[in-house]
Order: C-alpha cells, then structure tokens, then sequence
C-alpha cells in the first residue's frame, strides 16, 4: 500500500497554460527575425525614396532591396533622375550578409560591390543635371546632439576591413562644346579596386578607357605600407604611380559640384601624372606633372633625413588658369552694393615658383599648436606669386566718369629661413585715372608661434600706396565726388610699424594729399592702439570752396548753409586707446577713449536772405570714454552781428546705439549770452518786430538730461530787457508732460508803442490805446501739457498730427488798456479793458476751447464772458 503523502501534487492549469504561451511567443519572436529581412527589404525602398526627396530636388528610385542574415545582400536598380524626370545615373550594390556584417563589428565589412553607368548632361548654361538632381529642397537643422547621439560598436583605433570593388562599362559627360563636335566625352570599362586588410599595404587600382575629342586612359598603382585611419592618420611608406590622359575637366567639376569654376581654371581637358618612390616620413621622391590648356605644374622633390626637398632643377612651378570664379565668390560678400569685378579679354596665367622648400616631416600629426610651431620653426622656403591682371572694379560710379580701377601687376616674394626671419614683399601698379603703386614689406623673426595660434605675428615692415585715385575710392565707396572734391585727385598712405603685434610695438601712419595731411603715432599695448605724446593724431584740412557747404546741406534746416571763412580746419587727439580687438563697431564705441581738440576757426552760417553769422569758434573738446560715453565742451563767441557768448556742454549716454541704428540719450547744457534779438528772426518769422518786443541782446539757457524722442528733461530759460519765460518739461516712454504750476509761464512786458503797433490793424480808424500804468504785463502760463509722441518719428514732420496730439491748458492774463476816438470824446467817456484773463484749452479730439472773461470800464462798469470751440483742421 502506498503512502498518500508520497502521492504528487497535481499542476494547476494556470501554469500549464503559461509555458504553452511563452513557447508561443518564443516562436513567433524567431520566425519574425527570421523573417525580419525579407519585411525590412521590402520597406526600405520607400523609406529611402521619401527621405532622398525630402532633401533633394532630383528624385531616387530604388528597384529592389534585398537583406538576408547568411547570404548576399543587394541594393538594386537605383535610378537618381534630375527634377524633370531624365535619368542621371544607375547604381547596383553588393552586400555582404548581416551576419557577416553583425561579426565583424562595424570594421570587417567584407567585399562590396558596385556597378555604375552615367550620363551626365550640362545645357547651354553650363549648369549640369548631377547639380539640378543634386540640388537642396530646402536647409535642414543639424540633428539635436548629433555628437553625441548614436554609438559605433567598432573598436576605438582599430582600423577597418574592407574591399570595395566600383565598375562601370559606361560613363558619358556631354555639354555645349562635345555636342557642337558630335562627340560626347566617355569614360569605358572603369574598374577601381580598393583593398584595406590589417597587417597588409592597403591597395589601390583602376583602370579606364577615355574616349572623346582625344583617346586617352587612366591608370593608377598604389600600395601604402603602415596605413591609420583611426586615431592619428598617417602611414610609414607609400609607392605609387598613375597617369591620366585627356580626362574632361568639364566632368571633373561636374562631379566636384564646382560649378565651372574648376574648368575654367585648367581649360577643356587635361593630362596628369605622378610617382611616389618608397616615400615616407623619412626617405622617398616624389614626383607630380599636370599639364592642361590653361594650367601647368611641376612638382619634384626628395625625403631625406625626415626631411622634405624640392629638386634642384625643377622643383615646383605653377603656371594656374586665371581663377576668375574662385575670386570673385571670395571677394563678393566684401564688395559695395552693385560691384563687380572686371578682367582683361585676354586670360593671364598667375605664376607660382618655389625655388628653395625644405620642410620636416613629422612622424605623426602634430597634435597642438606647440608642435606645429617646432615643425613651422625648421622651413626654409623661397616663393614667388605674379599675379599679371590687371583685375578692375565696376559699378554704377565708375561707368559714369569713365573709370577702370585696376589692380594691375602684383608681385609677392616670401623668404623664410631656420635661422632668419619671415620676409615677405609685394609690389603692384595701381590703374585709374592716376597711375599709382603700391610696396609693402613685412618682417618677423619668429611667426611660427603665433600663426600656428591663429594670431598675428610680431611684426616689422612698411606699407606704401602713392598715386591712389580719390575718384577710384569714391566709385568703390559710393560717394560720387566726395574725396576727389573734398581731398584732391590722388593721395599718398604710408604705414610704418615696429615689433607690432596685438600686444604690442609701434605704428607710425602719414596721409597726404593736395588739401590733407594726417599724422598718427601710436603704440599698441595689450589689444588696445594708444596714442603717443600730446598729437597722437593730427589732422589738417583746408577744403576748397563750397565742399563743406555740400557736405552739410542735408544736415541742416532748408535755406541755412555751413562754412569756413578761414581754409584750415584742425584736429588733434590725445590719450586715445582704440581696441583692436573689437567685435564691431558697438563694441569698438564702447571700448574706445580718447580727447579730441577740433580747431574750427572762421565758421559761419548763411541765412536765406543773404546774412551771415560769423561764429568766433576757437576750440572745441570732445571726450571719449568706456561704455561708448561722448562728453563735449565747447566756448565760441557770435562775432558779427555779435557780440554774443556761448558755452556748450553735452554728454551721450552710448554711441554704441548709433551703430545699432537707435538715437542714444544726450544731456547737455547750452547757454547764450548777449544774443542780439534779431538773429532769432530767422526762427520766430516776427517780421522784423521781435527787436522791439523783446529787446536788443537775449540771454538764453537750455539744458537736456537724458534726453531723446522717447524721454528726459528738458528745461528752457530765457530773459530779455521785456521778457522772462521758463518752462520744463519730462518725458517718460514717449509722452511729455509739463511740470505744472506757476514755474512754467512767460511773462512779456508792453510798451505802449509796442501794443498800439500790435493792435493798430485790428482796431478802426482813428482810434488811439494807451495802457494802464499798473498792468503793462502779458502774461501765458502752462498749467497742463501733454504731447504723445508717434513711434515713427518721420510722422513728426505731419505738423497737423502733430499738434492732433497736443493736450494743454493755457492761462492768459491781458494787460489793461483804454482807447479813445473821435465818437469817445464826443460822447465823453474813455473806455478801458481792465482785469482781462483768457483760458484755452487742447483737448481730445482736436478741439480747442476758450474762455474769455474781462471787465470793462468807462461810462458804467461790466463784466463780459465769452467762450468758444473749434475743431483743429490746422496747425
């Protein structure tokens, strides 16, 4: 009998049930990686279309995909069409399986295979359907942490394993000049073979038929012992030898996206040759010819001791195609508005010679600036650019006084040895309407460190332009007549400097021409070029007749006119600091300092009716200081009709904000005495009673603090022999108010001829005014003002929206009077206006209200009120 607690317990179907499921999913987990190629290959072609066109203008069809965990791989069928649907190319890729590929940890990645044909096609325009297919849709942003996003399961250093197999039975290049001969230029039967084995020379092989204008080839040999392409790059020793005949230049800038540029250089087609014997960091030669209609180089040279040589006989010469497109894509973001460069009809070669080169070879790349300075410390060189031209600028300014600025014969000449300093030298004959030259030398005995930095070097040298063209610089600068009026036909530049650098040395600078000379003298220390003894800067310039006048006009108010009587005008800065390092010119304002004395001797301003007013100004100061803070001081005297004294100081919060296009807030404090009254009358248009009213001199004080369109204070004094007046204003994010109370008012004291002069129009024949002894004071007080300034401020010169955004309220106290007429006598009375007050008020919705209120007295006594409103339609 068996015993019941051996009996097993029974399994709960719970259990049962959940290793019935797990081995389901197990199996459907395997069949599904089984199965994951087949259902990836048949979504990648679509993915890979939509992705392609979401960057490209051109179009990327893939006919098959076929993935496969053991067995080959294959991208089929690849067809890349320009916008308009022609085909450009077809592409078949060979794969090794994932497997293979998963093995060998994203470096052992076995054979590929790739089969190409092209045909490759430029219009008349010379813009080829690689480009239009090719073509950006539209700029997109980097991805988000794109250096750090993704990891790599190759090992770090260890280099790649790889055999990459391109034929191609066919690629064609057609364009205006094959099409016009009747034969497209063909490349045929291409095999390019490129082994990588670690431990073993990398190899590399191809081979072509050219067929074309010309029957050529294409051959290439190359083992390269020791190769790295991880880490530090580099190998130990190469041998090579390769030649190319009659290969389209057209196609090869096709292919490099140069857009003409590299054809224009070398000409319709070109031949190149080159040999590497045993070359490595220590020993070797080398060899290169590349020989075109436009474009000769010779390159041979020598490894020996770590040390690279040119050959003595041939060394390196360069005779380049003139590089037309390259330039002028340089130097366009540098030119003024609507210039262009302009070339000689016939194309000059630019001349390279290097007779002397000897340069170490480093057994690895140098690694930081320290090391590439030791290499760059033992080059020995002696190189020669002549650059014929001659290269012009054209432009609007230069068409119409028929100019052709030209750069014309440049020459260069750089010489450097282990033991001697850097000298490099230049000359060129300058073309336009005067015929100048220019000659520079430069010197520094030790640059490596500095360069190699990205720094300027300490430097020695001189710079010289004699015989420029002023009407030249006003074409290129866009100021027709501007220098050459102003400064005389040509100008001579010189630059002189000594152990100069960022941190440090001396420069010396002279202009010269007919109607300037400027001098500076000026050290530099650390970033910042200062002044040197009390004219670090001097200026002189006595400019002709009516030049200062023209320059002005557009400053000043219509009718008014600037000039100097005396033909000297003066400049001189001391204790100035400019930095050199400056960003821009906000940052150049802020960090500037200097004291600037300008002489204005003989300055006088024209009135429209022919007056002039001579200004006795001597000396005005200016003071710069951080933070873009312009301080000014200035004394003169109105000398005829004079005699009046005038003291000006002002102060500019930031000149930094005139670089940022915005006014910046300005304080300052004038003040006038002895103003004779009529010079006002250009101003006030009184018509000549403004004398008799106020007096004969005025004496005037207006001061500013922080003032501009939007804000600040302004406060107004002025007294005469008849008038006393204040007012003040503050302004606070574009509304201006006044301060209110019986500060601000004028008070106008009458005489008798005055009020009869006024009045005498207005009143009827015969009758006479006298006033009252006790009252002969007009009196205008200003309880409320507000002005809400527009944002635009060219809406300021709209006098009717201006004064539409006026609000105020205006107090009016009228002197007392009587009047008499032959009809007063008779009926005996004398009546009088006594007690006469006024209040006007600007209110919303362009309405001025008044309100009248006077006694009048004479026969009998009364009170008189009136009122009334208008809408303001003008000013």
């Amino acid at each position: 009998m068996s015993d019941p607690s051996m009996t097993p317990a029974p399994r709960r179907p719970f259990f049962r049930g959940w290793r019935k499921l797990a081995a389901l999913l197990l199996g459907a987990l395997l069949i599904l990686s089984v199965c994951l190629p087949w259902i990836a290959g048949a979504l990648a072609p679509g993915f890979v279309e939509r992705a392609f066109a979401e960057r490209f203008e051109g179009r990327l069809s893939v006919g098959a995909v076929h993935l496969s965990w053991f067995g080959a791989q294959s991208l089929e069928d690849l067809r890349l069409s320009d916008p308009q649907g022609a085909e450009v190319a077809r592409l078949d890729v060979q794969l090794p399986s994932l497997g293979q590929l998963a093995r060998g940890g994203g470096r052992a990645l076995g054979t590929i295979a790739v089969q190409l044909q092209a045909a490759l096609v430029a219009d008349d325009a010379g813009i080829s359907n690689l480009e239009r297919a090719l073509a950006p849709r539209k700029a997109r942003p980097p991805p988000a942490n794109s250096e750090s996003s993704g990891s790599s399961t190759a090992t770090p250093g260890a280099e790649p394993e790889v055999e990459l197999v391109l034929t191609s039975p066919l690629c064609s290049w057609s364009d205006v000049r094959t099409r016009a001969s009747g034969k497209p230029f063909e490349v045929h039967d291409l095999r390019v073979r490129v082994a990588l084995h670690p431990g073993q020379p990398a190899q590399l092989e191809a081979r072509a038929r050219i067929a074309g204008a010309q029957e050529g080839e294409l051959e290439l040999d190359a083992q390269v012992d020791g190769l790295r392409t991880q880490a530090a790059p580099g190998f130990t020793k190469a041998r090579a030898k390769g030649k190319v005949r009659g290969f389209s230049s057209a196609m090869l800038d096709a292919l490099a996206q140069q857009h003409g540029a590299l054809e224009q250089v070398l000409g319709p087609s070109f031949d190149l040759s080159f040999e590497l014997g045993e070359l490595g960091p220590r020993s070797g030669t080398l060899s290169c010819a590349l020989q075109s209609e436009r474009t000769h180089l010779v390159v041979e040279g020598r490894v020996q001791d770590g040390l690279l040589r040119l050959a003595e006989q041939r060394g390196f010469a360069l005779e380049l195609g003139e590089p037309r497109a390259f330039v002028e894509h340089y130097l366009a973001s540098f030119l003024p508005p609507a210039t262009q460069l302009v070339w000689s009809d016939v194309v000059a070669p630019w001349k390279l010679e290097c007779a002397v080169l000897e340069l170490p070879l480093p057994s690895a790349p140098p690694a930081n600036a320290a090391e590439l300075s030791a290499l760059l410390a033992g080059l020995r060189v002696d190189a020669s650019l002549s650059i014929p031209g001659p290269i012009g600028l054209e432009n609007e300014l230069t068409r119409g006084v028929h100019l052709h600025p030209a750069l014309s014969g440049l020459a260069c000449r750089i010489r450097s040895g282990e033991h001697t300093p850097l000298v490099a030298e230049a000359d060129a004959r300058l073309i336009a309407g005067e015929t100048g030259k220019l000659h520079a030398e430069l010197r520094s005995s030790a640059p490596w460190g500095a360069l190699a930095r990205g720094e300027i070097p300490v430097l020695d040298g001189r710079v010289a332009a004699m015989g420029i063209s002023n009407a030249t610089l006003d074409a290129v600068l866009g100021r027709e007549g501007f220098l050459a009026e102003g400064f005389g036909r040509s100008l001579d530049l010189t630059l002189d400097f000594a152990g100069a650098s960022l941190a440090g040395g001396t420069i010396d600078a002279t202009l010269h021409s007919a109607n300037i000379d400027l001098g500076v003298h000026a050290r530099v220390e650390d970033g910042n070029l200062v002044g040197v003894g009390d004219h670090g800067l001097e200026l002189h310039f006595a400019p002709p007749t009516g030049w200062i006048e023209r320059q002005t006009g557009p400053f000043l108010p219509q009718g008014l006119a600037l000039s100097l009587s005396t033909p000297v005008l003066g400049i001189i800065a001391q204790d100035y600091s400019l930095p050199l390092r400056a960003a821009d010119l906000d940052a150049c304002l802020a960090q500037t300092q200097a004291h600037v004395n300008l002489d204005l001797p003989g300055c006088a301003l024209a009135l429209p009716d022919g007056r002039v007013f001579e200004l006795g100004i001597s000396l005005v100061r200016v003071t710069l200081g951080k933070g873009g803070r312009c301080a000014l001081r200035d004394e003169f005297g109105l000398v005829r009709p004079g005699p009046a004294a005038c003291v000006l100081t002002g102060d500019v919060a930031n000149l930094g904000d005139l670089a940022r296009g915005s006014v910046p807030p300005v304080s300052f404090d004038l003040s006038l005495s002895r103003l004779p009254t009529k010079s006002l009358e250009p101003w006030i248009a009184s018509g000549g009673r403004a004398q008799a009213l106020l007096g004969e001199l005025v004496d005037l004080k207006l001061r500013g603090e922080q003032l501009d369109l939007r804000g600040g204070a302004l406060d107004l004094l002025l007294h005469a022999p008849k008038l006393d007046a204040r007012l003040a204003f503050a302004g606070e994010k574009g509304t201006w108010r006044s301060s209110g109370g019986e500060a601000d008012r004028i008070a106008l004291t009458l005489e008798p001829a005055d009020l009869a002069r006024e009045l005498g129009p207005y009143l009827p024949p015969g009758t006479q005014l006298a006033l009252d002894p006790k009252s002969t004071q007009l009196e205008l007080s200003l309880h409320e003002f507000s002005l809400v300034l527009p944002a635009d401020p060219g809406q300021l010169a709209d006098p009717v929206a201006l004064l539409a955004a006026v609000r105020a309220k205006l107090g009016v106290a009228l002197p007392g009077c009587s009047f008499t007429n032959a009809l007063t006598k008779e009926a005996g009375i004398t009546p009088a206006l006594v007690g006469a007050h006024a209040e006007a008020e600007l209110a919303d919705g362009g309405v001025l209200g008044v309100v009248f209120d006077a006694g009048i007295g004479g026969a009998g006594a009364a009170r008189v009120h009136a009122s009334c409103a208008a809408a303001r339609s003008s000013p």
